[in-house]
This record gives structure tokens, C-alpha cells and sequence, in this order.
């Protein structure tokens, strides 16, 4: 079948299509059913923070940090089976991931007799999501950056899923559709690519300059002994090789077993800083202490308090390296803020402690876990197949949606008589990539790396810096009160009142079905104000008075929660306090199980996708934080402070019991957080004569005029 312009209808037709079924069956993806995988019986996962740092020249921290191939518990069974005394029995997934160059393979087996070789485990810091990264404001980190992807015997390991090499692409074999001889070209091979992985690191968000931004030309192979690196031309005047390829790289030598190929991407030795200097290094042992396999990469950090992340950018397979693993959270404190946040007001507290460098897996998840009211958590759509491995569709009938018959006598990934495109994709014919898939949507929520987790909290205000770090996913979280049959209920909730005074009066009880989101921050800071969000409603400067809510204010529209876009982050207080013994609040998601297109839109699967993780209200964890509200029990003999400053001693009444017994320590209610907006103005900038455009986002074939594509 040739490929014209009625090739349209194929590409957009069955999208339409599936998402009209979205919110009833589970979507497609793996042999994995994920209605078979039990929820909330694995507990949330905290990360710990990366150790192994030392001082580098500008008296920040310096870090050996490699990305290495290794599996981990993501389903139920394995170690959760061990510490939960459970027998679900699912299968360890292999996955890529970040951690300390001087770590070894995780291996949890002499702890817990499991199967060997499986993380999370007290032997080594390579988890997914990885370890989080601590910086200081204004404070250098340097981090060599180690492409580690090799076997047992040093060989460099293929991809995961299967790369497109039809795309413009970081092409280590230099065969361009174009005929040069470059890398970051489009392909001519409509197979996929089975050769060393092209990796490079991104902070994503960080103020830095070009040679530390993770530019996705700037790819680099891992030091493999079967990887042959093809020369480049060099500068004849600072030696560098910066140039074109000397020859053709032949690729795979059968014989020997091996790669004849470019080991780094066009521009890897051309980014420079501020100051002009090319200081990003790869493959050249001469520069810098890098070398082959590591870019040396600098962070200034000189930017206001915030949640960024890392994870990999490579030139047109960033989808696949990212769904493979490696990625964690990279988070600046301001050591001249209030509790570490610029702009912060003097007397403002924020929930703590959060999880700190010397702490390890044992400390931020078995003995100390219950103490942390700041935890990171990252919420990414996956999909499995029965033995345990990821899926990634490997050919277009995955995202075309057709159910034509398959043909491949071994079944393929689909299994044998599955969907099948049978179109002909030769590259050099055709316009339609004969692997990638414009977007793929999974059916199993994966939060810091365990499916459907659950998290016991305290009747306590914690602090959540939320990522969505899925590929193709929007994300509209809610926090419903809930049975734990995940029905919405309602519950009475004892809060605090206050006088103007400052005195406390009787508590007041009032009834609950949705806790509130308090934003305090986004993507490159705190929020200049605080907006209290909930199912309909984003109310910023929220009045509470006497236990009541006052003047919310509608949403866009009544579907809107906390919405996300892909990488967005979200720095959230949740209020669990006056919440009864055992409640239990499901983190949901109902944005689309399809590209997001504004409300109203079809839920995500209640089942699987509408389900992200639970939390249940413990009281026997009130008081392991100094943040946590105390209050005194009646009966109780407390020290109160009338209005001329006499402290006297009452025996404790109604009338007493809201008050707090820390007033120093406890964290300050979400409504009375306070920024000074001056704070955060060298970091904003100001947009004179706007210009208003239109942008659509096509999807359809390359060879497309782009006045189609783009409107303004």
C-alpha cells in the first residue's frame, strides 16, 4: 500500500476512537492485565538523598554519578513480599537507572533472601527513581556524568525497547537519509537500531549554560570494549575534535562482534560556559578528566529555592531512555531563606524533616520513615508484561489502534494474529515512521518506582513536591476521602479554632469528602501566593474563619483539579490534621487516558489510570516530627500565657484544647503561608507588547507543509 494523503485518516481515525473507550476497559499495552496487580499493598518508596559527594574546586559538591542496567521490585512481590509477609509473586523488571559510580549492583539478597541482584537494597544507591540530588543556592555542583550501559563483560548493552532509526536521532552509524556523513540525522534503516545507547543527563529547569544543559546533540556512548570510535576532524588550532567524521562508521562487524561507530553526538565537544570555555567533554581523555563514556557537566544553581529533576535528553529517543528508568529529583535549598525557601516570611514553617545525605534506604524507608513530612514523589504511567519487563510498543499498529490480523509467525510483542500495520514503511518511500509511536499511554500508575502505593501519614501537614514525569500522560490529581473500596465518602474532621486574639476556643467539627491541594510552588520557585485547590475549585488567598472556608473561587471549568502537564511540577501542602484514625484519602487522576484536550474530556480508567496511590491517617504518628501540631488531651496540666504575658498553670478544658502546645516548631496552616513576592523578581521576567498567537500541535506526516502545522 502506498502512503498518500488519505494516510491521514489512518493516523487519526483509531485515536479518536480509543479515546471514546478509554474510560471503560483498562488501555492497551503488555500481557500484563493491570487488573491483576493488587493496589496499596506496597508502601510508598522515599527516596534518599545521593551520598558520595565531595568538594569540588568552588568549594561546592562534586559527583561520579553513572546510569547502569539493573532490576528492581516495581510490581508486588519480591522484597515487598518479604517485609508484608505477602505472596503475590510478580517479577522483578529490568530498568536503567542513576547512582553513585563506586556502588555495586543492588543485591538484597543476604538481607532478605530474595532473588539476587534486585533492588531496592541496602548495598547500593542505583534505585529507580534515583537517589535525589541536595544543592545549595548559588553553590557549584559538578557532576561527571558515566553512560555505564555495559554487560558483565563490558560489552555495551543494547536498548530496552526498540529504537527508530528513521527519525532524526542521535545516529551513532552516521547513515543519514541526506547522504552526509554526520550523526543527529534521520536514518535510513527501517529496522530497529540494536546497537551502544546514546545517553546524555538533563536538569530539567536549572539555569546553567549550554555545555551543562544536557543538549540532546550532545549525546555520548559508554566506554565499551566493543565499541570502536570513529575519529573526528580536529581543531588544528586547540587540538579539539569538534569536526566532522574522518570516515563512514561501518557499524556491527559480525565476526568480531564489534561497533564501528561515532561515539559522541556532533556538538558533544563545542558547548561552552558563560565565559566561553568548552568545558563539556566526552571521549577525549586529553580535557578536563573526562574521557571516554563521561561528560563533565557544572550547575551553578544561582537560582531561587525549587524542585528541578534529571533524566536523559538524547536527540530523538528521550521517550524510550526516560520509560527505561533513569531520572530523580535534583532540589535547591536556599541556605539565607527562612527553612530554606527564598522569599519565605520570617515565622512561616514548613512541614519537615525531609529526607537528608547520610541517611540511607534502611533510615528514610523502615526505621525512620514515619517521621518525614517532605517527600518527594514522582507519578509516571508504565506498562508490563508477565515476566516482569516493561512495555514499549515496538511498531505503529500500536498507536494506529488497527486490528488487522497479524502475520508474524512468532507473534512479535503483540503475541501471534495481534494488530498489525501492514504498510510499507521503507524510509525512503514512505513518511510514516515505521516504529515510533506519535504517543503511547500505559495502564498502570507507577509512583517512586512501586505500583499504586501506600503511604501512612499523621493527622499532620505534609509537604509533597510533585512530578509527573510520564511520557505522554496529563495528570488531574484529587484527593477524595474514601472507603477501601475507593468509594468517595464523607467524614467528620476536628479543626482548630481561634480567637482573634490568638486565644483558642472549642474545636469545631466539620465534615469532609476532598482534601485540598495547597500549591505553594511550581516549576522554578515558590508561588507568589497560595492557591487551595480542589475538584472545581483553585482559590488563591483563601480565608478560613472560624473552621469555615470562605469565597472559594471556581476552577475553568468543574473537571479541574490539580492538573499537570508532562514534567510539570507541583510543590504541595496536604492537611491531614482532625482527620479520624484510619481514614483513608485515594489519590486520583482523571485527566484522559488519550492526548489531553482540554475539559470536559473522558476520564482516565477508574480501575487502573484513575487510581494513583492512597494515603491512610495514622495516629500513633502524630509527634515523630517536630513540625507536627500538638494539641493537649483533656484533663491534661498545661502552662498558658494570659494577655499580660502571666503564664499560669490550667488544668485542660473544651475550651483548651486547640491549643497548640509548639507554637515554635509546628508547621504554619497552608492558608497563612506567606512569600515576599520581591524576593523572587530577579528571576522574572517582565513581557512588554505581547504578541498573541495561535499554535496546534499536528500530528500526521513528516513530508506535511508546515502552514499546516503552525498558525500565528
Amino acid at each position: 500500500m502506498k502512503v498518500n494523503k488519505n494516510k491521514i485518516v489512518l493516523v487519526c481515525i483509531p485515536v479518536l476512537l480509543s479515546t471514546q473507550v478509554a474510560h471503560a476497559v483498562p488501555v492497551p499495552g503488555g500481557t500484563l492485565d493491570p487488573l491483576t496487580i493488587p493496589k496499596y499493598v506496597t508502601p510508598l518508596v522515599i527516596p534518599p538523598v545521593m551520598n558520595n559527594a565531595r568538594l569540588n574546586k568552588k568549594g561546592g559538591k562534586e559527583y561520579d554519578i553513572a546510569v547502569r542496567q539493573f532490576k528492581q521490585q516495581i510490581l508486588p512481590g519480591g522484597i515487598w513480599d518479604k517485609l508484608s509477609g505477602r505472596s503475590d509473586g510478580f517479577p522483578a523488571t529490568t530498568i536503567w537507572s542513576y547512582g553513585p559510580k563506586s556502588d555495586p549492583v543492588p543485591d538484597s539478597s543476604e538481607d532478605l533472601g530474595t532473588e539476587p541482584g534486585v533492588a531496592p537494597a541496602t548495598n547500593s544507591q542505583f534505585n529507580y527513581p534515583a537517589y535525589t540530588i541536595e544543592n545549595t543556592k548559588d553553590q557549584n555542583t559538578t557532576v561527571n556524568w558515566i553512560n555505564d550501559l555495559v554487560d558483565d563483560n563490558g560489552d555495551a548493552l543494547p536498548h530496552l525497547f526498540a529504537v527508530d532509526q528513521s527519525l532524526h536521532w542521535a545516529n551513532p552509524l552516521a547513515d543519514c537519509s541526506s547522504g552526509e556523513v554526520r550523526t543527529d540525522c534521520m536514518g535510513i534503516s527501517a529496522l530497529p537500531y540494536e546497537g551502544p545507547v546514546p545517553m546524555v543527563t538533563h536538569v530539567h529547569g536549572a539555569h546553567v549554560g549550554a555545555s551543562g544543559d544536557g543538549y540532546t546533540e550532545a549525546w555520548w556512548l559508554p566506554d565499551a570494549e566493543n565499541i570502536e570510535c570513529v575519529e573526528r576532524e580536529k581543531d588544528p588550532v586547540t587540538g579539539i575534535a569538534s569536526g566532522a567524521l574522518k570516515t563512514t562508521p561501518t557499524g556491527l562487524d559480525e565476526a568480531t562482534g564489534i561497533w564501528n561507530v561515532a561515539c559522541e553526538g556532533g556538538i558533544a565537544n563545542q558547548l561552552t560556559n558563560k565565559k566561553g570555555k568548552i568545558v563539556h567533554h566526552t571521549n577525549n581523555p586529553e580535557l578536563d578528566n573526562a574521557g571516554p563514556g563521561v561528560a563533565r557537566m557544572g550547575y551553578p544553581n544561582d537560582q531561587p529555592s525549587t524542585t528541578l529533576w534529571y533524566h536523559d535528553h538524547s536527540l530523538g529517543m528521550t521517550r524510550l531512555n526516560v520509560m527505561a528508568g533513569p531520572a530523580g529529583f535534583w532540589l535547591i535549598r536556599d541556605s539565607q531563606g527562612v527553612g530554606g525557601e527564598t522569599g519565605l516570611t520570617a515565622g512561616s514553617i514548613l512541614p519537615a524533616p525531609a529526607p537528608v545525605a547520610g541517611e540511607d534506604l534502611v533510615e528514610t524507608n523502615v526505621a525512620g520513615r514515619h517521621k518525614y513530612r517532605e517527600i518527594p514523589i514522582v507519578i509516571q504511567g508504565r506498562s508490563f508484561n508477565t515476566d516482569g519487563s516493561l512495555f514499549y510498543p515496538d511498531n505503529r499498529a500500536f498507536f494506529e489502534g488497527l486490528n488487522v490480523a497479524g502475520t508474524d509467525a512468532n507473534g512479535g510483542q503483540f503475541g501471534k494474529g495481534a494488530g498489525e500495520l501492514q504498510i510499507d514503511m521503507d524510509p525512503a518511500t514512505s513518511d510514516i515512521a515505521p516504529i515510533w509511536n506519535t504517543e503511547a499511554f500505559f495502564n498502570t500508575m507507577v509512583v517512586n518506582g512501586v505500583t499504586w502505593p501506600k503511604l501512612e501519614v499523621a493527622p499532620a501537614i505534609y509537604r509533597f513536591r510533585l512530578l509527573n514525569g510520564s511520557n505522554s500522560r496529563f495528570i488531574n490529581l484529587a484527593m477524595p476521602v474514601t472507603d477501601a473500596a475507593g468509594n468517595q465518602v464523607f467524614v467528620k474532621r476536628t479543626v482548630s479554632v481561634f480567637e482573634d486574639n490568638g486565644r483558642s476556643k472549642e474545636p469545631r467539627i466539620v465534615k469532609t469528602n476532598e482534601l485540598r491541594f495547597w500549591q505553594i510552588g511550581a516549576e522554578q520557585s515558590l508561588k507568589p501566593t497560595v492557591t487551595a485547590v480542589r475538584t472545581g475549585f483553585a482559590t488563591t488567598n483563601l480565608i478560613v474563619n472560624d473552621g469555615k472556608i470562605k469565597r472559594e473561587t471556581p476552577a475553568s471549568t468543574p473537571q479541574q483539579a490539580l492538573l499537570m502537564g508532562l514534567a510539570e511540577r507541583a510543590d504541595v501542602l496536604v492537611d491531614f490534621r482532625g482527620l479520624p484514625d484510619g481514614t483513608i484519602i485515594t489519590m486520583t487522576n482523571t485527566a484522559p487516558d488519550a492526548p489531553f484536550g482540554g475539559f470536559p474530556d473522558i476520564h482516565a480508567d477508574a480501575d487502573t489510570t484513575g487510581q494513583v496511590m492512597r494515603f491512610v491517617v495514622n495516629h500513633a504518628l502524630l509527634g515523630l516530627s517536630p513540625s507536627d501540631e500538638l494539641h493537649p488531651k483533656l484533663g491534661d496540666t498545661i502552662q498558658v500565657t494570659n494577655r499580660r504575658g502571666k503564664v499560669k498553670t490550667k488544668v485542660v478544658d473544651e475550651t483548651l484544647l486547640s491549643t497548640i502546645l509548639n507554637p515554635d516548631t509546628a508547621a504554619t496552616s497552608p492558608w497563612n503561608i506567606r512569600v515576599v513576592p520581591a524576593a523572587l523578581d530577579n528571576f522574572t521576567v517582565e513581557v512588554t507588547n505581547p504578541v498573541t498567537r495561535e499554535l496546534a500541535l499536528y500530528s500526521g506526516p513528516r513530508k506535511l507543509d508546515n502552514r499546516l502545522r503552525y498558525k500565528s
